[in-house]
């Protein structure tokens, strides 16, 4: 099973999570808008590696990139509380506890799929929030609008 993969099965079966995130745990990409409808969103993308592949064994060294997105909570579509910060940050720390300091785990293992074997994960780096002010001169897609993002990594070391 590939890295985004586990990911994603390890949040959608997380009752936390996905209380906070519904089914919206994507691959690679938003692919649906925040922005407006007062929602939060995960999106998990494989970035780079940390390490030198093993050349004997199947091991691999894996960055992983997390953007968890959030709109203010709305009414009727008008914001009544600037909260989407908040938000993204209540997600990430569902997340987190899921992936940080672990070891020794499958991901994503569901009945008779195995998943992925993770032997260690950390986190790589501290969250960073972003808005739409801050993407200035980025090609970032969609406008983010009032929704907020906020991007953590985390190293791991797999094996298939």
């Amino acid at each position: 099973m590939e890295l985004e993969a586990a990911v994603r099965r390890m949040f959608l079966n997380d009752d936390t999570v996905r209380g906070l995130v519904g089914d919206r745990v994507f691959k690679h990409r938003l692919e649906t808008k925040v922005d407006g409808t007062g929602d939060r969103a995960v999106v998990v993308a494989r970035n780079n590696g940390w390490a030198t592949p093993d050349p004997v064994q199947t091991q691999e060294y894996p960055i992983l990139g997390v953007k968890f997105y959030a709109d203010p909570d709305r009414t009727e579509g008008e914001i009544v509380r600037m909260n989407g910060e908040d938000k993204a940050l209540a997600v990430y720390r569902a997340a987190n506890g899921l992936l940080h300091a672990r070891r020794g785990f499958r991901m994503g293992a569901w009945g008779s799929d195995p998943g992925l074997m993770v032997v260690t994960v950390a986190r790589w780096a501290e969250p960073v929030t972003v808005t739409e002010r801050d993407r200035h001169g980025m090609s970032a897609g969609d406008p983010l609008g009032d929704a907020v993002y906020v991007y953590v990594e985390y190293a791991l070391q797999v094996v298939h």
